[in-house]
């Protein structure tokens, strides 16, 4: 039976609905965790029903309100199982709740492992790919464009089940559909074998940093670049597969790595921040002292994420990789004109051209700018400020990320949005999977 969880017997923490970021909440008239494809029909054929809305959420690790709702919440955590291995095409069936962080500890048991992922794997998998989650390589694709099959529960309350082959059209709307087609149910993801990566760090000048960025954008697999505002050196990370080994990690030393130093030790420093602004530059060039170093070190795919870093804002522009200098050197130039005071990294990430209508590569090579701050205080500012310079390259928003664009803007920067409001119109005619973030895009009344 399914698991309805009423507003009156809710425990507080069910009653409201807050993303993790902190900066989106809502108050929820049910709150549902189905167990099977069976439930999650049964529960979206009562919501057309009775005319009530639905909103389908993984860990909530967004910035964006994409999954809030005052209606109906279904959470996928208890529909997490991986349904198949077929270790001939290298292809894996899971159900859509199944969380990134476990997906990867059980992919390599099989021999198997995704071919990128992103800087968090908090995420569920149907809420990575319904927001174009991507990782750090001009030659690989976002998670989306990994799914090869997936099964939807659509607003009528029917199971479609849809590939490329099948059905093509609906197939690039459904890989990046911010929730709106229907209950993801199943994915079908292709994988690759098993594979070691060698990271190399090192701090460059920004100006070489710019220079060379083009050359290593191309040349290399994966690489980003990480720079704190108001000091002048940039970490460049790129990351090459090998034969050797990945290294053993000691318990106790990634402890005081992850949880003591970059986890508390970076969040007393933000906090600081917070409090005293004129600190902020002091603090960026000891953070960059402490960070920007060069290394080496061998590890698993795994090695491309991060630990979960201390709560604040965020906004996130995809821009053709052309571009990405001249976003970079603009963004520099803004901080200092305006005076502002930003106490977190600017991030660049690479990803490769798709055919999925709403990702932020649709159809271009892109490099993805994020934009952070710890702390209210200047943040919409810098936001603006952030979103004008991306405006001029037709940058795209992450979807899972703050961003001030409507329904005007965003349609005049994917090609495609008119036919996916039409396969949204046909999954979904009676608005079930709408919010007020997805009227927002769509211009829905």
């Amino acid at each position: 039976m399914i698991k309805f969880v009423h507003r009156s017997n809710m425990k507080e923490a069910k009653r409201t609905f807050k993303n993790w970021a902190g900066n989106h909440k809502s108050r929820l008239e049910r709150y549902l965790q189905p167990e099977t494809e069976e439930e999650i029909v049964e529960i979206v054929q009562e919501a057309a029903s009775l005319g009530k809305r639905i909103r389908t959420v993984g860990a909530g690790h967004s910035w964006s309100p994409i999954a809030c709702t005052d209606q109906w919440m279904v959470n996928l955590d208890n529909y997490n199982k991986i349904l198949s291995v077929d270790k001939v095409t290298l292809q894996v069936e899971v159900q859509a709740g199944i969380r990134l962080k476990h997906l990867n500890q059980l992919l390599p048991k099989e021999g198997l492992a995704l071919k990128n992922l992103g800087s968090i794997c908090e995420q569920s998998v149907a809420g990575a790919i319904s927001t174009a989650t991507h990782g750090q390589g001009i030659k690989i694709g976002s998670l989306s464009t990994q799914v090869v099959k997936m099964r939807i529960v659509t607003g009528m309350g029917e199971v479609r089940e849809i590939s490329a082959e099948s059905n093509p059209e609906e197939f690039r709307a459904a890989r990046v559909s911010l929730g709106c087609l229907g209950i993801i149910s199943t994915v079908t993801l292709q994988c690759v074998e098993t594979f070691n990566l060698e990271e190399k760090a090192y701090p460059l000048s920004f100006d070489e940093a710019m220079k060379q960025l083009p050359q290593l954008v191309q040349s290399e697999e994966y690489v980003k670049f990480w720079w704190f505002p108001h000091q002048e050196k940039v970490q460049v990370y790129t990351y090459t597969k090998t034969s050797q080994a990945a290294a053993r990690q000691i318990p106790a030393l990634k402890w005081l790595k992850e949880q003591l130093l970059d986890t508390y030790f970076y969040g007393l420093l933000l906090k600081t921040s917070i409090a005293i602004p004129a600190l902020i530059p002091t603090i960026n060039r000891f953070s960059a002292w402490v960070h920007f170093k060069k290394t080496k070190k061998v590890g698993t795919n795994q090695i491309l994420t991060v630990p979960v870093p201390p709560i604040h804002n965020e906004t996130e522009y995809g821009v053709p990789v052309e571009h990405a200098v001249d976003v970079f050197l603009q963004l520099k130039e803004m901080i200092k004109q305006k005076k502002l005071l930003v106490n977190f990294i600017v991030e660049a990430r690479f990803i490769q051209a798709d055919d999925c209508y709403l990702s932020p590569f649709y159809q271009r090579d892109s490099c993805n700018i994020g934009a952070y701050m710890a702390g209210e205080k200047g943040w919409q500012e810098y936001k603006t400020g952030f979103e004008e310079i991306v405006a001029n390259y037709k940058g795209r928003p992450h979807w899972g990320k703050e961003f001030s664009l409507g329904d005007k803007e965003i349609k005049g920067l994917y090609p495609e949005f008119e036919k996916f409001q039409e396969i949204r119109q046909r999954f979904d005619p009676n608005n079930i999977f709408v919010n007020d973030f997805i009227k927002r895009i769509f211009g829905i009344k």
